[in-house]
């Protein structure tokens, strides 16, 4: 043992072979900035109806313009009609609006509010909305990809909204939304 240096001391049995088939499987990628290239990459998913980027793209501006060059590619190539972030619901809606060129909408200081400046609140987030907006604005409203969230953490919030929402548009499903939230929120 005192030939062996500290990192070999730690070493899982097996770890040598196990980084060598990693090695041997893994791709190098494009730099994210090089959005086009980075993209294409991922042209072998384009066939999946759900294509999911992990909770562990969350916090680097490396890894948003990853993500960013991945969903377009998948938008511009491919038809993915919908991109689904782990957010509150009212602030992707409030964000939605402006892509979808809706009514009262706008990526802003005041969208994610309650979310850390790196989650959702950061300029590479800010430049895909706008990235989507353009991509948009040409199309039918019908046809025009959705920002949604898919987070409820903001409960009281996500509730006003669906009330705001069912009292334009049918009253008494509103007040029957009314009653059946008194229940959960109690």
């Amino acid at each position: 043992m005192a030939d062996l240096l500290p990192s070999e001391l730690f070493r899982a049995a097996g770890a040598d072979e196990t980084a060598a088939a990693i090695r041997h499987t893994c791709e190098p990628l494009p730099a994210p900035e090089k959005a086009e290239a980075f993209g294409a990459m991922f042209d072998r998913f384009g066939d999946a109806r759900v294509v999911l980027l992990g909770e562990a793209t969350h916090g680097s501006s490396e890894f948003y313009r990853a993500r960013a060059a991945i969903t377009r590619q998948l938008i511009e190539r491919h038809g993915f009609n919908i991109v689904a972030v782990e957010a509150d619901w009212p602030d992707a809606a409030r964000v939605d609006r402006h892509v979808r060129h809706r009514a009262a909408g706008i990526y802003d200081e005041e969208s994610f509010a309650r979310f850390p400046t790196w989650m959702w609140r950061n300029e590479e987030v800010a430049a895909f909305a706008e990235w989507l907006r353009q991509h948009n604005a040409d199309l039918p409203a019908e046809r025009r990809v959705e920002f949604r969230g898919l987070d409820v953490y903001s409960m009281y919030a996500s509730m006003t909204a669906v009330f705001d929402y069912l009292e334009r548009v049918d009253p008494t499903a509103a007040e029957s939304a009314r009653q059946r939230y008194s229940a959960t929120a109690a």
